[in-house]
């Protein structure tokens, strides 16, 4: 395994990752058994956004303490294949001031992206856009504010190993497949319609505005608000074992099958109740039902 810095020629370079050899420290293009490597030690010049198409991807991308851009709202940087299936181990952007938006495509096969890591600071609300149409194992969203657009599939969403809401923003855009949600803390905004199997929320904010499908959701600490206008949200099971879920905004159809309500956590459904489908509402203990809907079944 080598590692492959990208050095932009010594600033003399065209600021692409494929323009020329001599712009990566071994003065070949990084390759499966590589990692590639962008950090200010060797350029802080912006990479262009442009279509990479590489035989084979390296084993991991890196970007660590590097202040460039990584492409533009109209051009992403595109990493593709020229056959076959691809998979990179590793994508971490971490420590960098720069904006970034990466597509990963598999226009000539079923190309995967293991494990994604951003940890950097600030939230600008198009700082980090991640997309193309790979499928992602695991995204882990450490700090910073990412926008998830158009990125095929991913598996598992790991937002946030904090409870301070600004500390990570999560924005899951149209076109993007998330099959479980994964939150330790942050802001998580789903705008789009996605079909969830489990979301699991132990701190930080959740905002719903899509016409989502979740089979699962678990409020383990902290607040979930559903919102937006003209959406039909689908739940087929609620956990709310503490913190608050917030009905209140918006009178629009909402299908929330089963809803189960523990001690310290609170439910308010007020002003929305014709809105709402429901079988089973079970309370334990001291947990609220705010609202004209009071619990069907009731646990000391």
């Amino acid at each position: 395994m080598a590692d492959t810095f990208w050095d932009n020629n010594a600033g003399a370079g065209d600021n692409t990752w494929d323009g020329a050899v001599s712009q990566w420290s071994t003065g070949a293009f990084p390759v499966t058994g590589d990692d590639a490597l962008f950090t200010d030690v060797r350029s802080s010049a912006n990479l262009n956004g442009t279509t990479v198409i590489e035989a084979t991807w390296p084993d991991n991308i890196f970007f660590n303490r590097y202040s460039g851009n990584v492409g533009s709202t109209g051009t992403h940087l595109i990493l593709d294949d020229a056959a076959g299936s691809e998979t990179l181990d590793e994508l971490r952007i971490e420590n960098c001031t720069g904006k970034f938006f990466i597509d990963f495509n598999e226009a000539a096969g079923d190309n995967v992206v293991t494990d994604t890591f951003v940890n950097v600071s600030g939230q600008a609300p198009d700082q980090i856009n991640l997309g193309g149409a790979a499928a992602f194992t695991n995204v882990h969203l450490l700090r910073g504010r990412t926008n998830l657009g158009q990125t095929g599939v991913i598996t598992d969403l790991w937002v946030a190993h904090s409870t301070t809401p600004r500390d990570v923003h999560a924005d899951i855009s149209s076109g993007t497949t998330v099959t479980n949600v994964r939150q330790g803390g942050g802001r998580v905004t789903c705008a789009s319609a996605q079909a969830i199997t489990l979301w699991m929320q132990q701190g930080g904010t959740t905002l719903l505005t899509g016409s989502n499908t979740i089979t699962d959701y678990y409020v383990m600490s902290g607040n979930l608000r559903i919102d937006g206008s003209g959406t039909v949200l689908v739940i087929s099971n609620l956990y709310v074992k503490s913190g608050m879920v917030d009905l209140t905004r918006t009178g629009n159809l909402r299908t929330l099958t089963n809803i189960y309500v523990w001690p310290g956590a609170t439910i308010d459904m007020r002003g929305v109740e014709p809105f709402i489908t429901n079988t089973k509402r079970v309370q334990y203990g001291t947990g609220k039902f705010l609202g004209n809907l009071q619990p069907t079944q009731t646990f000391a």
